[in-house]
């Protein structure tokens, strides 16, 4: 298998070639997906991260190159799961990086379920609790998100890419969050689910930023170009005094009176 690394994360990494591995490496490693600037939102010295949707391992390498002191990564794909491990173990980062094979749920009523893994290697970031087209059923250990919470009381930090279970984790009242400074998660789901989200993560703490889709062009390492979108992603900030939300509205206002000065009037008749 191909290997690389990039300038924000200088770990030897092995990935599967024309597969979504190149996708995710892209967001994650050049786009930087997970870093929003506005709220002062990366990962930072000290962070405890739980990974959950790990895929490979990019996020959690990238975690660790920019100072995590530690993260807890899971993913339920046993192909995925054991690159992961193939790459935490070659960069001798096994400790700093602690992966799991175990699928994430919001309630349960066994210690295992079925997970559906596509087929198609342009969709193998996919795996999921949720029936897919073009997949494949597997048998997996599955956690409740409180459980993995619970399991990790150092943890400071969430990303969650876990094809549509996060809808009803972070929609869930019972979501324990104590000691969770900052969220961020991709989703393609339907806008009220997004609303629900905002308002549950809002009624903690949070104040919550949602970055729109955009269409782009991503690079393989094979210097081959194809189309794809990068999803929707929402940054959620422990902001327990609102100075995030007013440093944001602040500066939103701003922009506003910058491009009202910028647009050109025409002259009277």
């Amino acid at each position: 298998m191909p290997r690389t690394s990039s300038e924000n994360c200088p770990y030897d990494i092995e990935y599967r070639s024309q597969s979504a591995d190149e996708k995710v490496m892209s967001e994650i490693l050049l786009r930087r997906a997970y870093r929003k600037p506005l709220l002062n939102f990366d990962v930072e010295p000290d962070d405890v991260w739980i990974d959950l949707g790990a895929h490979i391992g990019i996020f959690s390498l990238y975690a660790v190159a920019q100072g995590a002191k530690c993260v807890y990564s899971y993913e339920p794909n046993p192909e995925s799961f054991e690159l992961m491990q193939r790459n935490v173990r070659r960069n001798r980062l096994l400790g700093a990086i602690n992966p799991s094979r175990v699928a994430i749920v919001a309630k349960r009523d066994a210690p295992t379920m079925t997970l559906y893994v596509p087929t198609d290697p342009q969709r193998n970031w996919r795996a999921s609790v949720f029936r897919l087209n073009k997949s494949k059923a597997l048998e997996t250990e599955v956690k409740t998100f409180n459980e993995v919470i619970r399991a990790h009381p150092d943890a400071t930090a969430v990303k969650l890419d876990i094809e549509r279970a996060e809808i009803d984790i972070l929609r869930d009242p019972d979501i324990e969050l104590d000691n969770i400074n900052k969220l961020v998660f991709e989703y393609t789901m339907a806008s009220y689910a997004i609303d629900d989200i905002e308002r549950n993560l809002t009624s903690k703490g949070f104040y919550v930023h949602v970055q729109p889709s955009t269409r782009t062009r991503y690079k393989g390492n094979d210097g081959k170009e194809f189309n794809g979108m990068m999803d929707k992603v929402i940054f959620a900030v422990r902001d327990p005094d609102g100075c995030i939300r007013k440093a944001v509205a602040k500066r939103a206002s701003k922009n506003v009176v910058r491009a009202k000065r910028s647009v050109p009037t025409t002259a009277a008749a």
